[in-house]
Formats: C-alpha cells, structure tokens, sequence
C-alpha cells in the first residue's frame, strides 16, 4: 500500500496508461480519480475534451456515464 501523499509513481503509470489507451481505442481523452475518505488522493486527465478543437481535456471535465453506474451499486 502506498502511503498518502506518495503518489508520484502511480502519477506517472496512469499518465502512460491514458495515452497507451486513447491511442489503442476510439476514445478522445480521459479522466481518473483516486479517492478516500479524506477527499481526493490523485486525479489525472489525458487526451482531449473536444478532438476537434485540440481542447485538452481537464480533470474537472463532466461526463455521461449511463448505464456504468450499475457497476458501483455494490460500492
């Protein structure tokens, strides 16, 4: 377990991991966060909010995630 406030590496794996993604998959950019109970660990952003325009994408962007919430019922 990593201790809080010691995220730099796992910074720079989900970095590499939102590139390698967008580039495997039709998918413009994306968003992750960590959190805990204390308000969020980490947060990361890749690729773009609007491909067209070259808008980077933020990690305050907002999505529509549908029907993928049904996985976090259990949470």
């Amino acid at each position: 377990m990593v201790a809080r406030g010691n995220w730099d590496e796992l910074v720079v794996r989900l970095a590499a991991f939102g590139a390698g993604f967008c580039e495997s998959w039709p998918t413009p950019g994306g968003v992750i966060a960590l959190v805990d109970r204390q308000g969020v660990v980490v947060d990361a952003a890749w690729g773009h909010s609007d491909h067209v325009a070259g808008d980077p994408m933020r990690v305050d962007a907002k999505f529509e995630i549908g029907s993928v919430s049904k996985a976090f019922t259990s949470l």
